[in-house]
C-alpha cells in the first residue's frame, strides 16, 4: 500500500495491525454480502449457521445509511 503513495499511509498502518482473526472476520463479512450464507459457513468451517450469521451486517448497514443521510448535525467543516 505504501508503494501506492503517501495518501495510503493510514490504510497501510491499519493493515499492519491486523490479526488473523480480524482478517477472518473481514473476509466473512464481505463474503456474506455477496454469497449464500451456507457457502460462507462452509468456508469459515462453522458447524452452525447461527455462528455465521454474526457476519451479516446488511440490516445494520441499511439503518446506519438511512440515519446518516437524514440526521445531520453539521459538525463537519464545509
Amino acid at each position: 500500500m505504501r508503494a501506492r503513495g503517501p495518501e495510503h499511509e493510514v490504510a497501510a498502518a491499519h493493515v499492519e495491525q491486523a490479526s488473523a482473526h480480524w482478517l477472518r472476520h473481514t473476509a466473512g463479512t464481505h463474503q456474506s454480502d455477496n454469497m449464500d450464507l451456507k457457502a460462507v459457513r462452509d468456508n469459515l468451517g462453522h458447524a452452525n449457521i447461527a455462528t455465521t450469521s454474526i457476519y451479516v451486517h446488511t440490516e445494520d448497514d441499511k439503518r446506519h445509511d438511512q440515519t446518516s443521510s437524514l440526521h445531520k448535525l453539521g459538525w463537519l467543516a464545509p
